[in-house]
Parts: C-alpha cells; structure tokens; sequence
C-alpha cells in the first residue's frame, strides 16, 4: 500500500472511560464502548456495573458474549448435565458464552460488580431497543427492575431471538 495513502484512510479513536451510550436493563447499568456498526457489525464492548441482587435469568441467544470481569466476582449460571451451576468469574478472569448456550448471572456479593462484555450485534440492538429511556442515568444506580421493566424486557428479548428458560 501506498504510505500517502495509509494515512487517508481510518482513524484511531480513542475512547474515554466515560464515552459511550448508558443503558440500564434489570439494573445493571452497561456503557457502549464500541458498537458493532465501528466493528464492520462483528461486535460491540460494554462496561457493565451490576449492583448488588442484580441478576440475568437463564437464557440462551444466537450471539457469542464474552465476560470480562474488572471488579468483584460475578456469578454465572450454567446448564451442565441437564442441571444449573454456578460459576464464580474473579476480576481479571473471562467467561465465553457460546451461541445459543444457556447461561445467567448474578452479582451475589454485597458491592459492585463491573465487567467488560464482548458480543455479536444483537446484544448491542436487544440493550439499545430494551435499556429504558427515563432510566438512562448520566451515572450512578439504575434502580431495581419493576415487573412492568421484566415483562418489557421479555418481549423485547423475544424479539431479538433471545429465549429465557421458563418463558417459552
């Protein structure tokens, strides 16, 4: 390649540690570091904050995630012989999410868990569709989920091929 050329090309972005589009869904509180449409829509980067008693319930979707665990120690839930475990993800540690693989987490402990969170394009349309407009906060808590935010949440998952167990 032509060096004068190189440099018309893409540039570098760098990216603020409070850069990105807040979302709060069950409340967890996830930023978009990089969304899919920079990635040619392979995937997205979140930084999620999951308060204490936050959880995900069992589900399962087409899209490959990746955890990264920053801070504290995130419980994820895991089908395995027909039965559900739990595997604790200490900071600096990784948990892979294959397609279509049963899975949920927890944040058990008594302070914050954060982590980084790696997925195809359609976990970054299912938060942007279901992250709650009025509890979009510029920082700090999301705020327990309602019943009416669980059954919202639901329906928007379904829409983006997400199944929860118990909900089909």
């Amino acid at each position: 390649m032509n060096p004068s050329k190189a440099t018309e090309g893409p540039v570098v972005r760098h990216i603020a540690a409070t850069g990105g589009e807040l979302f709060a869904l069950l409340g967890t509180i996830t930023r978009i570091k990089v969304s899919n449409r920079e990635t040619l829509g392979t995937f997205c980067v979140g930084e999620a904050r999951l308060p204490p008693n936050a959880f995900v319930p069992l589900h399962y979707h087409p899209d490959v995630e990746v955890f990264f665990v920053l801070k504290g120690t995130l419980e994820v839930m895991r089908m395995e012989g027909g039965k559900a475990e739990s595997v604790p993800v200490a900071p600096g540690e990784m948990a892979l999410i294959p397609s279509n693989a049963v899975h949920g987490f927890r944040n058990t402990s008594g302070s914050h868990v954060n982590l980084l969170v790696i997925g195809g394009p359609g976990i970054e349309a299912f938060l942007v569709e279901a992250g709650n407009p009025r509890h979009r906060p510029a920082t700090g808590e999301a705020g327990a989920p309602s019943p009416d935010d669980f059954q919202r949440m639901l329906e928007i998952a379904k829409r983006h091929g997400q199944v929860f167990i118990g909900d089909r």
